[in-house]
């Protein structure tokens, strides 16, 4: 009916909206990164051009096996940002991806979110084409962890099922995996405490782990940070770090520039990305 929305179109239109509010703000200091992301956003408007002429036909019923990377090259206008990539990553393994700003690193993890398709290569999600594998199916599996994370002012329950209907126990079970025990004990009205101000009356670590929380509830398979850790304290990304490596059953895929030396041997593996290569790189107990 006219004049209606569902609440996940209402979602998006508060998200939209804070994002451009965001925008405004941010815009004066951030014009020299703005320009140099400019091959970003016209492949993005491009993707969006060619996205009613894909094929997608394949539906993700489960992620069981392997995330694979196969002779994957991907440009950004005359900007060739990953060169013939190919490398692993295993269903429940932990992964952490390295290397120098511009290097790639993001866009495997947009490759990876199925941003874009590969100019050249193949991703394959359990030895399925990512490409043919349709959007919504795909998300289904997919959790995200930003820098910047978006928060409504509501409950706290509602900040992480994102209003839909999760039973207490799936919620539960979430803030415990997240490491979010403690501090939903200390709140007044536990899980009914009312965020303010996209999250004023939290610390950075508390909504870090309400945005993995989200993941957690929402049984994703596949956890993507996007350098999550950047704007915390050493203690506090350290503890959030362990809580990631702690996961069971859940791919976490980080790309972080802070890398701790007594935990990076606990990952499956660490990739460097750097001039457009992806290698393995060697750390003492890393399988």
């Amino acid at each position: 009916r006219a004049g209606l929305t569902t609440t996940g179109g209402l979602i998006l239109i508060i998200n939209g909206y804070s994002n451009i509010i965001n925008a405004f703000y941010m815009v004066s200091e951030r014009l020299p990164m703005i320009r140099s992301e400019r091959p970003v956003f016209l492949r993005m408007e491009e993707a969006l051009e060619n996205r009613e002429k894909e094929i997608e036909t394949e539906i993700l019923q489960h992620f069981d096996r392997s995330l694979r990377f196969e002779d994957v090259s991907f440009a950004y206008g005359e900007n060739r940002v990953l060169r013939h990539a190919t490398f692993t990553m295993k269903r429940g393994g932990k992964y952490l991806l390295v290397g120098p700003s511009g290097g790639g690193k993001s866009t495997v993890l947009r490759l990876i979110r199925k941003y874009f398709n590969p100019d050249e290569g193949t991703v394959f999600i359990d030895e399925q084409p990512l490409r043919a594998i349709r959007r919504e199916s795909y998300y289904e599996h997919l959790a995200n962890v930003e820098q910047e994370v978006f928060l409504f002012d509501d409950t706290l329950r509602n900040n992480l099922t994102l209003f839909k209907p999760y039973q207490e126990g799936d919620m539960i079970r979430a803030v415990r995996g997240a490491g979010l025990s403690d501090f939903l004990s200390s709140l007044p009205g536990g899980l009914d405490y009312r965020i303010v101000d996209n999250g004023k009356n939290l610390s950075g670590g508390e909504k870090a782990r309400i945005a993995i929380a989200r993941g957690l509830i929402a049984k994703a398979d596949l956890l993507l940070l996007d350098e999550a850790f950047a704007s915390l304290d050493e203690e506090v990304a350290r503890d959030i770090e362990r809580t990631l490596l702690a996961l069971d059953q859940v791919t976490v895929v980080s790309v972080s520039h802070v890398v701790f030396p007594d935990t990076e041997h606990l990952y499956d593996a660490v990739f460097e990305v750097k001039r457009g290569r992806v290698s393995r790189r060697a750390s003492p107990g890393v399988v």
